[in-house]
């Protein structure tokens, strides 16, 4: 009866204490983050057209990650739905590129918008047709964009005619 009793008091008491919580939350759960990010890397060479070797997955807040893939990084959303205690229908959403969210600031095709790294994963500086505009990575709990917080003055040319190719490092 005792035995009972602790039960029916303690069962309640871890629940509050988040006790059962990371069984069933993706966003802290070992083995179905594993399964996430195979499922993201197959997702970004997709996107990409590069091999799944050449993506490295790196997370960089807790529903949001970034993909380095061979045509440069790649931003996605970790969309959850919670059912009751339980999360389920989880999905990748693929966040628009700097070069996409920036062409309409700079008054730039797409395909001509550079990007530079900022201060943290979640700044980048676009630069193309002459311009150049600092975004940031903003989320909710629907999605995440870029978005332009300001333009600065022209950005020198580059040395090289190719793509800028910028790689995230992971935080520490």
């Amino acid at each position: 009866m005792r035995v009972v009793f602790a039960l029916l008091v303690l069962a309640p008491l871890l629940a509050a204490l988040g006790g059962c919580r990371h069984r069933y939350d993706p966003v802290h759960n070992p083995a179905r983050i594993e399964r996430f990010e195979r499922n993201l890397i197959r997702l970004a060479a997709r996107d990409s057209g590069c091999a799944e070797v050449q993506v490295q997955p790196v997370r960089i807040g807790e529903t949001l990650w970034v993909a380095n893939t061979c045509t440069g990084p790649r931003e996605y959303f970790l969309g959850c739905r919670a059912r009751g205690r339980r999360w389920s229908h989880c999905r990748w959403r693929r966040i628009d590129t700097v070069a996409e969210a920036a062409a309409p600031a700079l008054q730039c095709p797409a395909a001509q918008v550079g990007q530079q790294l900022g201060a943290s994963p979640h700044e980048r500086v676009a630069v193309g047709c002459g311009r150049q505009v600092a975004m940031q990575l903003q989320c909710n709990q629907v999605g995440c964009g870029w978005i332009a917080l300001a333009t600065a003055p022209p950005a020198p040319a580059p040395s090289s005619g190719g793509a800028v190719i910028v790689i995230v490092p992971p935080p520490d």
